[in-house]
């Protein structure tokens, strides 16, 4: 937890020194290993620090890499765990438009990573994810995600889970 709060400070400032501003986020969503497991929900806060430089991709296309943390809880059944997480990732989109491609990595930590039939396999987890974002203010935007999220091979094979989010966030200067 004192990483945690020691990367906010760091991100926090890192932020209000380039004017890139910050978003604050919530994002919630289910999903499962296949069709035949149960459901497991996820529930998070996250917070991104988009970075001030944009690349140009061609054409009108522009990427924006972003950094962010996130805390919050995957749920099955009766079973919950605390997860805790850093990652990335960049948002593409054609300059000034409101509707884009995300796509990002995280690494987390989980309390627990076994939740009622799902087994993660340990504590370390990672999650990829590719998705749509609709920005309709500047202040603010929502995006879809889809996402697996797995051990990576760090720990004994398993399916991972697959899982779909709808986030919803706010930005300030």
């Amino acid at each position: 937890m004192k990483r945690l709060a020691v990367c906010l400070c760091l991100l926090l400032g890192s932020a209000a020194a380039s004017g890139a501003g910050l978003e604050l986020g919530l994002r919630g969503g289910q999903g499962g290993a296949n069709l035949d497991s149960g459901t497991v929900t996820r529930q998070e806060v996250f917070l991104r620090r988009p970075l001030a430089r944009r690349y140009g991709l061609g054409g009108r296309w522009q990427a924006r890499p972003y950094w962010a943390l996130t805390a919050g809880t995957l749920k099955a059944d009766g079973d919950h765990s605390a997860a805790l997480g850093v990652g990335g990732g960049a948002r593409f989109a054609p300059q000034g438009a409101s509707l884009g491609l995300d796509l990002g990595l995280s690494a987390f930590w989980l309390e627990e990573y076994e939740l009622d039939s799902f087994e993660l396999g340990g504590h370390w987890q990672f999650t990829s994810h590719l998705g749509v974002y609709w920005q309709p203010h500047p202040r603010w935007g929502l995006t879809y995600r889809v996402q697996h999220t797995s051990n990576a091979g760090l720990y004994r094979r398993n399916e991972g889970l697959n899982m779909q989010t709808l986030e919803l966030w706010y930005r300030w200067p």
